[in-house]
């Protein structure tokens, strides 16, 4: 690193660089973005002055802590600390309830037109026995593979088997979710479409059909 920017860091702040970190940076809270600005030399030649003479720079983590809007708008967010993503997804316009609303729409009708073979059997089990359905069915901003009107049942057609935690726990947030509006919802693992007691049994226990 040139001496003269060194040189021109000191003579501006009138203090050792050391100081303008330990004194500045750290106990008055002055970030290096705004050191940067004050002394005319960029934050990458500040940060890698202090690195080459063994000084701490404040950790992103630390850095968002300090912001006056307490990280809601920080660079940073999303990128390492998964609550603030969570902060980030809830402020974001592209993640309000009319938004997603309507991408549910659009991606209701895109499934309806190709459905999986898992979904084409189901199918035929609730024509066969005269249950009437909705198909791909849109619910706020979730699509529901069957829902049945006259129930309030949502049926979920999954490969629960290859689940791992977190899109369990999705799931669970889903269908708290779907509960809270007066939905009922059913998962019923692709692998038990051949074994035609468990169906019959699952949707008997629904109130979906009244006999076996």
């Amino acid at each position: 690193m040139p001496s003269s920017k060194l040189h021109d860091i000191e003579k501006f702040f009138k203090m050792p660089f050391n100081d303008v970190i330990t004194i500045l940076h750290h106990r008055e809270k002055i970030s290096m973005n705004e050191l940067s600005k004050r002394c005319g030399i960029t934050r990458q030649c500040l940060i890698g002055i202090a690195k080459s003479r063994g000084l701490k720079i404040r950790s992103v983590k630390e850095a968002t802590r300090l912001t006056k809007n307490k990280g809601e708008k920080h660079w940073c967010f999303g990128k390492k600390f998964p609550e603030q993503s969570k902060k980030m997804k809830e402020n974001n316009p592209a993640f309000s309830n009319d938004v997603l609303s309507k991408r549910a729409e659009t991606v209701s009708n895109t499934y309806r037109k190709n459905p999986l073979p898992q979904e084409i059997e189901f199918m035929q089990i609730l024509d066969n026995l005269g249950v009437e359905y909705l198909f791909q069915f849109p619910i706020d901003r979730y699509v529901i593979d069957f829902f049945i009107p006259s129930k309030n049942v949502l049926i979920e057609i999954d490969s629960t088997r290859k689940w791992g935690r977190d899109r369990r726990n999705a799931a669970a947030r889903r269908d708290k979710k779907l509960m809270s509006l007066g939905y009922n919802t059913v998962r019923i693992c692709k692998s038990k479409l051949k074994d035609e007691l468990f169906i019959y049994n699952v949707l008997y226990t629904n109130n979906i059909i009244t006999d076996l």
